[in-house]
């Protein structure tokens, strides 16, 4: 498959000399057997690709696995800092709404090395996704299949119904 990475991490994007809060064309990550096979797109790429580099000097080929995955759950967070202000803040509270698609490329940690926690993986942002996971749909434009669900629906009308707690916030 395809990653269309949109930005990485505000600390990670210092370290490697990226925009902080999101690039101006998609990194392409090529994906086959759960590993980075493939990286193209702009000046973006190149940086993107030394991180990865850098990080399997560390930890050798696991660097390029897809370690794991996850997303924000909420249509309503929403960050008030302005992502020039704050880029580390403004990434934080906006893993929590769920158009906020985040990939860990290479090993969660170096424990196996070294016994410490020191995390040593490249993240992958993508915004708005469209996910299939074994064929079936999860999110589709960043919005959750979840929330569509009829026995969530009718589950929420208990809480001031589905259109008021589902509705997405900008």
């Amino acid at each position: 498959g395809i990653i269309a990475c949109e930005a990485t991490y505000p600390w990670g994007a210092r370290r490697y000399g990226l925009p902080e809060t999101e690039f101006k064309g998609a990194v392409m990550l090529t994906v086959a057997g759960n590993k980075v096979v493939h990286i193209e797109g702009g000046w973006e790429a190149e940086r993107y690709k030394a991180a990865l580099e850098e990080t399997a000097q560390a930890i050798g080929e696991r660097a390029y696995e897809i370690d794991s995955w996850h997303s924000g759950m909420s249509p309503k967070a929403f960050s008030s800092f302005y992502p020039k202000v704050d880029p580390d803040r403004w990434d934080k509270l906006l893993h929590n709404h769920e158009n906020w698609f985040h990939f860990h490329i290479g090993g969660i940690s170096t424990k196996d090395y070294n016994k410490t926690q020191q995390a040593e993986h490249v993240n992958s942002v993508c915004r708005n996704a469209t996910v299939y996971l074994d064929g079936e749909i999860m999110a589709k434009n960043g919005h959750l299949w979840i929330w569509d669900d009829p026995e969530v629906r009718e589950l929420a009308k208990r809480y001031g119904g589905p259109e008021a707690l589902f509705a997405p916030k900008e």
